[in-house]
């Protein structure tokens, strides 16, 4: 659902504001993408609250601070507000990658990586065939949604 949003950001914008905020739909397909690839970090969050290894959360969150801190004040100065949404999703890849560390240094979760496999790679599609179709064939698929409702 989170990739049909993305693909459809554009449309989101100019159907809610005015043309003026194109430019940002940018920012908001690196925030969203980078923020749906990674959730799957919170929920091992849980399995680490089970096990009782909390300590690791202050560590986690110092971390991702540093990350978010450094490449907001690394890119922001050469590409503006794109390094300030790269900076921000770093946290939820940092996250991921030290839950991840964790969860799989305790042995507590086995993932079934042809599910996950599947999962992302038709989000993915989903993701690209209505980007595409948005953008080559200048329709919207938000358009269709509304005329039928309204």
């Amino acid at each position: 659902m989170v990739m049909l949003v993305v693909a459809l950001s554009s449309s989101i914008l100019l159907f809610i504001s005015s043309c003026v905020y194109l430019s940002a739909s940018i920012q908001v397909i690196i925030g969203l993408v980078t923020n749906s690839m990674f959730t799957s970090g919170k929920i091992l969050l849980v399995f680490l609250h089970g096990i009782r290894k909390t300590k690791i959360f202050p560590v986690s969150s110092s971390v991702e601070f540093l990350s978010n801190f450094i490449l907001s004040f690394a890119l922001i100065p050469r590409i503006q507000m794109v390094g300030a949404s790269i900076g921000f999703s770093s946290i939820s890849v940092v996250s991921f990658a030290i839950t991840y560390y964790y969860v799989r240094k305790y042995d507590v979760l086995k993932f079934d990586w042809k599910k996950m496999v599947k999962i992302y790679s038709s989000g993915i599609a989903m993701f690209l065939l209505v980007y595409l179709l948005q953008s080559e064939l200048l329709y919207s698929p938000l358009k269709l949604i509304l005329y039928i409702f309204i």
